[in-house]
């Protein structure tokens, strides 16, 4: 694994989250792994948009379910 060398936020229930860490798979080319702990403030739901974001480029939303 790699480190990302921009920053990697996310992108939850119109939140800006910052990323705890984000590495590039170099046994997966194009995936990465992003690790972000969900702040209590965001509210439990199903289907809820995640998306990542870099260097201001934001991924497609991935639904995500939250407890």
């Amino acid at each position: 694994t790699e480190l990302t060398t921009h920053p990697v936020e996310v992108v939850l229930q119109g939140q800006v989250i910052a990323a705890t860490s984000a590495q590039r798979l170099s046994q997966l080319p194009g995936v990465y792994l992003v690790t972000v702990a969900v702040p209590a403030r965001v509210a439990p739901g199903l289907d809820v948009p995640l998306r990542i974001r870099q260097s201001g480029i934001e991924s497609n939303a991935v639904p995500v379910s939250i407890r």
